[in-house]
């Protein structure tokens, strides 16, 4: 059976998105531990390898290089995530945070 790359796409757009909503409203909770920031990281890192398993998935599957150019972008998101949930549960460890280069994000 062959897997619905539209459908999928607006899927990983979605969850990208509601995701990136979410992330941002956790955070600004001044009641947030450590457990919970190092939680929210880890939920954020499997989302964004599972993009990425689907991003291959839909390279080898030789999709429309369109469609992998509207898909693409969305890894930023992921990155930018990941770093953010990253820094904040290093500050609640009292840890310095990760510096990301200008221009990889």
């Amino acid at each position: 059976m062959s897997r619905d790359w539209v459908t999928t796409a607006r899927q990983l757009g979605e969850l990208a998105n509601q995701t990136e909503a979410t992330v941002f409203q956790v955070l600004t909770d001044s009641n947030l531990t450590a457990a919970q920031a190092v939680q929210l990281h880890e939920t954020v890192e499997e989302h964004a390898l599972e993009f990425d398993r689907t991003l291959w998935e839909m390279e080898r599957s030789k999709v429309d290089i369109a469609l992998i150019s509207v898909v693409e972008p969305l890894g930023r998101i992921w990155l930018r995530l990941s770093v953010t949930t990253t820094n904040s549960a290093r500050k609640q460890l009292g840890l310095e945070p990760i510096i990301v280069p200008r221009g990889i994000e």
